[in-house]
C-alpha cells in the first residue's frame, strides 16, 4: 500500500468574465477586484485558531511587539513505560496495538508563529472563509510570514528525551498570535547519520489485537507533513529574563493512534507514524521573567 498522496493545492475562485458594454465591463472588473481583495484578506488571515486538538486546556493569545522568542522542542513519553534494558518504550495505541519502540527519528524544517484570526461576527465573511479555507493549515500554508519563521533543518531523536533549542530564536512583530505552524522535512545528506534523505525512521515491534505474535518493523519515509497547533499557557516561568519560550512537545505514545499497522506497507506505516508524531504536538508558552 502506498503512502497517502500529497494534499492537492487549495482551489481558487474562478474569475468572472467581463463582457457587455464598457460600463458593464468596468463593473465586472470592479467586482473581480473586490472579490480578489476579499479572497486575499481571507487567506492572509487564516491561522488555525480552532479548538485545540491536543487537549491543551488554556488557549492563549501571544501579543508580539519586538519580544524575543525562543523555540524549544522535545518528546514526551507520558503513557509509555521505558524498558531499562535497551531504553525502548512500550505502550498500547488507541486501536489496541501493543508497541515496543526501539528507535524513532524525525526531521523538522520550519517553525513559525501563526497570527490570530480577526474577530468578526459577519456571517457572510464567516461563510466565505469556511468555503475558501481548510479547517487546519497544511504544508502549503497561506498566511504571510512576519519574521517569526525559523527554518533550521533538525533531526530529533525521540528516545533521547531532551528538550532542545530550535534555530536560535527570533523576534516578534506587532501581531497577536494564536498558534504555531511546524513542518516535517526530509533530512539531507550530512544533517544526521540516523536520518538520511528521510523525514522519519522508526523501528521496533508491534502486535495487533488480532495477532498472536509480534511483528518486527524498521520503516522510513521521505514525505513532508505540516501541522498548526493552538498556543496554550505553561504555568512554569521562562528560563531567561526577557525571553518568551515557545515549547513544542511531541507525544511519542500517540505515534500508532488510529493506525492498523498490519494492513499497511512499510512506507505506508512510516507515513502514518510521521503524520501522528507531527500532529501530536502540544505547544505551550512560557512567559518571560520581568
Amino acid at each position: 500500500m502506498n503512502a497517502g498522496p500529497a494534499e492537492p493545492p487549495r482551489a481558487r475562485a474562478p474569475r468572472e468574465a467581463a463582457h457587455g458594454r464598457t460600463t458593464a465591463a468596468r463593473a465586472a472588473a470592479h467586482r473581480r477586484s473586490a472579490c480578489g481583495v476579499l479572497a486575499a484578506f481571507l487567506l492572509l488571515t487564516a491561522s488555525g485558531c480552532e479548538d485545540d486538538p491536543s487537549g491543551a486546556d488554556t488557549p492563549i493569545r501571544l501579543v508580539g511587539d519586538g519580544a524575543h522568542v525562543r523555540y524549544l522542542m522535545g518528546v514526551s513519553w507520558e503513557g509509555a513505560v521505558q524498558d531499562d534494558t535497551d531504553d525502548a518504550y512500550l505502550f498500547t495505541s488507541d486501536e489496541g496495538v501493543e508497541v515496543r519502540l526501539t528507535a524513532l527519528w524525525f526531521g523538522v524544517g520550519a517553525v513559525e508563529l501563526v497570527p490570530c484570526e480577526p474577530d468578526t461576527t459577519d456571517a457572510t465573511v464567516a461563510a466565505l472563509r469556511a468555503l475558501v479555507l481548510p479547517g487546519r493549515a497544511r504544508a502549503d500554508h497561506v498566511w504571510v510570514s512576519d519574521g517569526t519563521l525559523v527554518e533550521a533543518p533538525t533531526v530529533l531523536d525521540a528516545l533521547d528525551g531532551q528538550l532542545v533549542e530550535y534555530g536560535g530564536g527570533t523576534t516578534t512583530e506587532g501581531t497577536t498570535y494564536c498558534g504555531l505552524y511546524q513542518r516535517a522535512i526530509v533530512a539531507q545528506d550530512g544533517l544526521d547519520a540516523q536520518l538520511v534523505r528521510q523525514s522519519l525512521r522508526a523501528s521496533g515491534t508491534y502486535r495487533a489485537p488480532s495477532e498472536a505474535q509480534a511483528r518486527a518493523f524498521d520503516v522510513s519515509v521521505d514525505l513532508l507533513v505540516g501541522s498548526t497547533d493552538v498556543l496554550a499557557r505553561d504555568e512554569l516561568s521562562a528560563w531567561l529574563p526577557g525571553v518568551t519560550d515557545v515549547v513544542i512537545t511531541y507525544e511519542g505514545a500517540r505515534a500508532f493512534d488510529g493506525v492498523q499497522p498490519e494492513t499497511l506497507s512499510e512506507r505506508g506505516l512510516a507515513y502514518e507514524l510521521l503524520r501522528n508524531v507531527i500532529a501530536s504536538a502540544r505547544v505551550s508558552v512560557r512567559m518571560p521573567l520581568d
